[in-house]
């Protein structure tokens, strides 16, 4: 009588154990990128050390005072690539464009501002010292370098913050599949997104 009371007891707790749903895989640290957004960040430093803009000379507004040679090239950052990354994964996902994700619930979601984006970002992987922070963006040009003459022509601040001295890290996203993630039709066929970061 006692063993069939045991083995009923098992039965009955093994029946209302329900099966643990599979955990998410733990997100990583992006290496830097190949394509499009490895060739956004080629010609950034291009611009930031040569004043050229693929072989071209570039018309922003800062460079009429800036001397090839006087900066330093920057340095990939995985923190700034992650944070670019997830924010280029939201404005495609929303059909959005602009440096704010205002969508909370929208399961890209990743924080309302780049500094928020930065914070969560620290959360995932470690704290990091920073001291300044740029988010720079553009949208539906046809290539990294004409995502990237669009940043720097059109808006002074965009300029100087591509040619700040105290910037010393950076990540860049370039997507021009057309597609958004889930192989629907996009408002904007390409998106270009550069994060530059002063530690």
């Amino acid at each position: 009588m006692r063993r069939s009371l045991i083995l009923l007891l098992s039965a009955t707790l093994t029946a209302c154990t329900a099966p643990s749903a599979p955990s998410a895989p733990a997100p990583t640290l992006p290496g830097p990128p190949t394509g499009p957004s490895g060739e956004m960040l080629t010609l950034i430093n291009e611009v930031r050390t040569q004043g050229t803009l693929a072989g071209e000379p570039v018309n922003g507004p800062c460079m009429r005072s800036f001397t090839p040679g006087t900066l330093r090239p920057l340095t990939f950052h995985p923190y700034a690539q992650y944070m670019a990354e997830r924010h280029t994964r939201y404005l495609r996902s929303t059909d959005s464009y602009g440096p704010y994700e205002m969508d909370t619930m929208h399961p890209d979601y990743f924080g309302e501002r780049p500094i928020d984006r930065w914070n969560a970002t620290q959360k995932l992987f470690g704290a990091q010292p920073l001291k300044s922070l740029a988010e720079e963006i553009a949208a539906g040009q046809a290539s990294p370098a004409a995502g990237l003459r669009a940043m720097i022509e059109f808006d002074r601040s965009y300029c100087w913050a591509f040619l700040n001295p105290d910037i010393t890290g950076f990540g860049a996203v370039g997507v021009n599949d057309g597609l958004r993630p889930d192989s629907s039709q996009p408002v904007y066929k390409s998106l270009w997104v550069a994060v530059l970061i002063q530690q």
